[in-house]
């Protein structure tokens, strides 16, 4: 038996699109998918379609299963799962946690949430602002790679330039989990998840650019080009985040996700059969190194070791503010799966409850959800069900030009001279520098900036030190050399 919603999501894009050649308007799709109305004498033609969906039944139930085994405890999270074939963008799977139908008090919805659910993507959605901060640099004329440095201290204080915040043109981001200091490589904050790198980055890339990205990779939902939106703040789908991440699994060529396999009349006329094309719609070497970077995601040092299983993948964890939604969007070769978890009517924060880990058989606490400690499971245990008998499929072989993406660009030394030690550590930073810090015995008041090397306006890689010297306050040492020989002095 065929999933409710399934159905339903068929029967809405039948009726919304003429390209399936049931009609040009709605009246008339809407007669060839239904037939007349039984009150409508004059009416003939219509009905009697054999319509095929991609989605598998067999994966479908499995997900639905697991979903409903994984949150199975009234007034907690559920989930949902969207799957797509990444060769042809077939759905494969488009599982909500909840059953269909109208008894909201026993748990069941009228909606998908795969399909449906708006949700605020969190950090899953900076492999899409890391996309467009490669492809088209900063907007004020330096380059983006993976290897350029960032200033990583947490909280931070970032000035838009123009009212970006309640606080007006400073906007203040924190890391989850806390502080931080010094610089960081894109590569590094990507896998770790820095919160601050990203601030910086949707500032530098402009917001309008990464919407535009977002757009032409897979993201269908409105979303407003916001500083924050680096930061997964615009609600999309678990849907449009499979087909989006699917784009980069293909290295760059989109194979639009399509649900409606072929419709065939009465007759056995075949009206409709989908033909799979793929369009070239990133650079084949940019997303090869997005696709080296995202691998280092579920594994030893990376935000979800919980997803990794154990074959060639790559994935990113979302966890929305305050622990309202938790994502983790991952691929393999073949298949590109999203997993969303949250309250299904509200954002409601998920600290202090209870989900059934089929891993260990058990009850697990979650104290506060993340994407790699909830969503990352789920991915992991859906995915092993689905490579069970899957032949593993390596990466393809990263064509010339992806090393140049993770490049260290070069930098301008600032003129630190006259800034207090803070000050200038900031200044550094935020010229993807790092700082050592000297305190030199010294006549001059303690606090006083002596030198600082390399020397302001000295063209140097990123990551590299800059040494800055203040007073310590405390005169140098005098030697007394009274009496002693030329002899004696050279061994002073």
């Amino acid at each position: 038996e065929v999933d409710p919603r399934i159905l339903i999501e068929a029967k809405k894009r039948l009726l919304a699109d003429p390209a399936f050649g049931l009609g040009d308007t709605y009246l008339e799709r809407k007669q060839a998918l239904f037939g007349c109305a039984a009150s409508d004498t004059e009416c003939e033609g219509g009905g009697g379609l054999t319509i095929t969906v991609t989605v598998n039944y067999e994966q479908q139930q499995e997900a639905n299963r697991m979903l409903r085994s994984w949150f199975r405890y009234e007034d907690g999270p559920t989930g949902a799962i969207a799957m797509i074939e990444n060769e042809t963008g077939a759905i494969r799977v488009i599982s909500s946690g909840l059953d269909y139908g109208t008894d909201f008090e026993a748990g069941e919805r009228t909606y998908d949430l795969a399909v449906e659910g708006r949700r605020q993507a969190g950090s899953a959605f900076k492999a899409v602002a890391l996309v467009s901060a490669l492809e088209n640099g900063s907007q004020y004329g330096w380059p983006i790679t993976l290897g350029s440095y960032w200033d990583q201290t947490s909280p931070q204080k970032i000035d838009c330039g123009f009212p970006c915040s309640p606080q007006g043109n400073i906007w203040t981001v924190s890391n989850a989990g806390g502080g931080g200091s010094g610089v960081i490589t894109l590569e590094q904050a990507t896998y770790t998840s820095k919160n601050t790198v990203y601030a910086q980055v949707s500032l530098a890339t402009g917001p309008e650019q990464i919407v535009e990205t977002a757009h032409k990779i897979g993201i269908e939902s409105p979303l407003s080009p916001v500083l924050s939106i680096a930061l997964g703040t615009q609600p999309v789908t678990p849907l449009e985040m499979a087909a989006a991440y699917s784009t980069i699994a293909n290295f760059g060529e989109k194979a639009d996700a399509y649900l409606i396999e072929s419709i065939v009349d009465a007759d056995g006329n075949v009206l409709y059969e989908h033909e799979t094309t793929r369009t070239r719609v990133l650079d084949e070497a940019l997303t090869a190194a997005v696709v080296r970077t995202l691998e280092k995601v579920p594994r030893s040092g990376g935000t979800a070791p919980r997803a990794n299983i154990g074959r060639p993948q790559f994935g990113k964890t979302g966890t929305a503010q305050n622990f309202r939604d938790v994502w983790f969007v991952g691929a393999i070769p073949q298949y590109t799966t999203a997993v969303w978890v949250g309250h299904a009517d509200a954002q409601i924060e998920m600290v202090g409850f209870n989900v059934y880990n089929e891993r260990a058989a058990s009850d697990q606490y979650i104290a506060r959800a993340y994407g790699g400690t909830v969503a990352g499971p789920v991915w992991h245990d859906f995915m092993t069900y689905m490579t069970e008998d899957l032949p593993v499929v390596e990466w393809p072989t990263a064509p010339e030009g992806t090393d140049a993406f993770f490049r260290v660009p070069k930098t301008e030394v600032p003129d630190v001279s006259g800034m207090a030690e803070r000050e200038a550590k900031d200044a550094i930073f935020k010229a993807g520098l790092r700082a050592k810090i000297e305190m030199v015995a010294s006549v001059e008041p303690e606090g006083t900036f002596l030198e600082q090397s390399p020397g302001a306006g000295a063209s140097i890689n990123q990551g590299n030190i800059v040494t800055v010297r203040y007073s310590s306050g405390v005169p140098p040492q005098l030697i007394d050399l009274r009496g002693l020989t030329l002899e004696d002095m050279a061994g002073v």
